[in-house]
């Protein structure tokens, strides 16, 4: 088999460009699922232990600073989210649609802020990641992306010249030297992608909670999902207007997901019935929806790493695939010094370790 599944998580995206060999915007640096909402005081944005591009956004969206002050820890905040959705209050409700729109502002920023270039968000080590699977011998490559943000979006652009115009794109990369096809998904959605929504609503009245959002909220939003070009440059021509009103595509974290585009995940269970070579990087293997899909539709893994900086998350998160894979009688034979590592996604590439384990 020579196919690949590689899962990016949140620690990939933080190290995506490590300061001491990038030129970055340190202050725009992907924050970690613990860091979304960590503020200490609003009214002092250089306060010790801010993420200051996190105030920043929290400031200007009142209805998600209310979590930021409410401090959910990391452990936590997949819980209070889900609870702050399913409120009895109608008026603590509507401050969980404001989220969405927070992630899209603060991710949208980091894309576009944190690494400085001429081309946007390369060189990366997303980028290196990228020419490393190319000096490989996999002929196909499933990659699941779980950041919101576009910093793997840019490397795979810069590489390929695909600019994803259609979601049908995401699944449609190739290369013509060597005939290396990817399918690309963020299953928990994306900075660019958008639902369309048939209601007036501002996104900055849902900000800053000036307007009632209903129960209904939800069923006006479109099932279908639109990338950003449909909606700037399609939708600008059509005589319905309504479905000019967007609203982000992005999944708040709430530990239990329904797939954004789950056309991507109807083509990409196929080929992980071909599949046995697992790589994850920065990934804490938290995501139900995730594992699901291993265990349900990859028959057996021969090859797996783990890539997380400290040691005990890299033996945690693998404990959490092995557990859920094995649930059902399949195995995972394999000894746990070969597959954790703990390494940063920069000392992964920079060591040359990435080369050999795809080599192997």
């Amino acid at each position: 088999m020579k196919n690949l599944l590689i899962i990016t998580g949140a620690g990939a995206s933080y190290d995506a460009a490590d300061p001491a060999f990038y030129n970055v915007e340190i202050e725009r640096r992907p924050p970690l699922t613990d860091q979304l909402f960590q503020v200490g005081n609003l009214k002092q944005p250089g306060a010790a232990n801010n993420n200051p591009l996190v105030v920043e956004y929290l400031i200007s969206n009142p209805n998600a600073a209310r979590i930021g002050s409410e401090r959910p820890t990391a452990k936590s905040l997949e819980s209070y989210l889900s609870e702050l959705r399913s409120h009895k209050s109608k008026e603590v409700r509507k401050r969980y649609w404001a989220v969405p729109i927070y992630l899209h502002d603060l991710f949208l920023a980091v894309s576009n802020g944190y690494i400085k270039s001429k081309a946007p968000g390369v060189p990366s080590n997303y980028t290196a990641l990228i020419s490393a699977i190319l000096n490989s011998n996999y002929e196909q490559i499933i990659w699941i992306n779980l950041n919101y943000d576009l910093l793997a979006d840019y490397a795979i652009k810069d590489s390929w010249k695909n600019d994803f115009k259609t979601l049908d794109d995401y699944m449609n990369i190739k290369t013509k030297e060597d005939g290396l096809e990817i399918k690309y998904t963020k299953p928990h959605g994306s900075v660019d992608w958008f639902y369309s929504k048939n209601n007036p609503m501002t996104w900055d009245q849902i900000r800053h909670g000036k307007v009632a959002i209903d129960d209904n909220f939800e069923e006006s939003l479109s099932k279908e999902v639109y990338t950003h070009y449909y909606i700037t440059e399609e939708l600008k021509y059509s005589d319905d207007k309504k479905k000019l009103h967007a609203y982000p595509a992005i999944l708040a974290p709430l530990g239990k997901y329904s797939y954004v585009c789950n056309k991507h995940i109807e083509t990409i269970i196929p080929i992980l019935k071909d599949t046995a070579s697992v790589l994850c990087i920065g990934f804490s293997a938290l995501d139900g929806d995730v594992l699901e899909l291993i265990e349900k539709h990859m028959p057996k893994i021969e090859k797996i790493k783990m890539v997380n900086k400290d040691i005990n998350q890299s033996r945690d998160a693998y404990q959490r695939v092995k557990s859920y894979y094995e649930k059902n009688g399949k195995k995972i034979n394999l000894i746990d010094s070969y597959v954790t590592c703990a390494r940063t996604f920069t000392s992964f590439i920079r060591s040359g370790e990435v080369h050999d384990w795809l080599s192997q």
